[in-house]
């Protein structure tokens, strides 16, 4: 009897969506990625919908605790240079050095998620008794970046670990999903690479022992909804229209000052599709045109 493949679907909201004038979009919330109620209304539509929700925050056992909601762990190693001013560091650390120190920060959070036994607070209020001793596991890691004793000072998070989410695509990044990751969101130039990295990924779970079907690869796909095609060609022209080039995406808020510092080489002279002004809406600190020589 063969089993049944299933579809998995998911949204990725910043804020609003994957495009960068979305949250200027008429009707949409602006302040989507910081107030709950909108976060929980978008992920009620989404589930509505069939999509598998879930979203992706960095402190995982603790938002586990008050919500009844299934949360993810997106692993993500940053190409922004500014993240190492806010760890102590003068410059960002090289590619390969960023990924090495992923992994093993991914082995501290989970040994940390497995400090207590699912049973370990009993609260027995008539014996006095909060906690089984025997029940907490002291990490002890000492690392070549890390050194962290343990144990998690708060009880294991209601789902054991939160999905474990990863997205590089390069050689290291694909080394750390297939050692990490039960989904990994890609995006491809075109089908043929889409077929080479789930294979090359897939393959790497298998060499590390890891069954292929414990991951989920899911495919980045921009869709705009409308009854027809004209409807669905004119919303994507007003999200088009609502992007402000001479101001900063709030995809991009760490990297403005950097963007304004002009790290775009000049000289260059090259038309600049409709398509390629999305993905560098905040790059040049200037207002661009579509089709406009730079």
């Amino acid at each position: 009897m063969t089993s049944s493949r299933q579809l998995h679907l998911g949204a990725f909201m910043r804020p609003a969506s994957i495009h960068t004038s979305a949250w200027r979009y008429p009707g949409a919330w602006p302040d989507m990625n910081f107030n709950f109620a909108h976060l929980k209304r978008s992920i009620q539509v989404l589930e509505h919908a069939k999509f598998d929700a879930f979203f992706m925050a960095d402190h995982m056992a603790v938002l586990n605790m008050p919500i009844d909601a299934l949360a993810g762990w997106n692993i993500v190693t940053t190409s922004n240079p500014d993240a190492a001013l806010n760890v102590g560091l003068e410059e960002h650390v090289e590619h390969g050095e960023r990924y090495r120190r992923a992994r093993e920060f991914y082995d501290v959070v989970t040994g940390l998620w497995d400090s207590w036994a699912d049973d370990a607070f009993i609260r027995d209020v008539e014996h006095g008794v909060f906690f089984d001793p025997t029940k907490m596991h002291v990490l002890d890691h000492k690392g070549e970046y890390l050194s962290v004793r343990g144990p998690l000072n708060i009880a294991r998070p209601i789902q054991g670990w939160p999905v474990i989410v990863q997205a590089g695509a390069s050689e290291a990044g694909r080394q750390l999903a297939a050692e990490t990751a039960e989904a990994v969101f890609t995006a491809q130039s075109d089908l043929a690479a889409g077929r080479e990295f789930y294979a090359d990924v897939k393959g790497r779970m298998e060499k590390l022992g890891r069954s292929r079907e414990h991951m989920k690869i899911l495919p980045a796909c921009f869709a705009v909804v409308g009854d027809t095609i004209e409807e669905a060609r004119a919303k994507r022209a007003k999200l088009d229209s609502l992007v402000d080039y001479a101001n900063p995406s709030p995809r991009f808020p760490s990297r403005s000052a950097t963007m304004r510092q002009g790290l775009i080489p000049t000289g260059r002279r090259r038309t600049i599709s409709p398509k390629a002004t999305l993905r560098r809406a905040a790059v040049s600190g200037r207002s661009i045109s579509p089709g406009e020589r730079i």
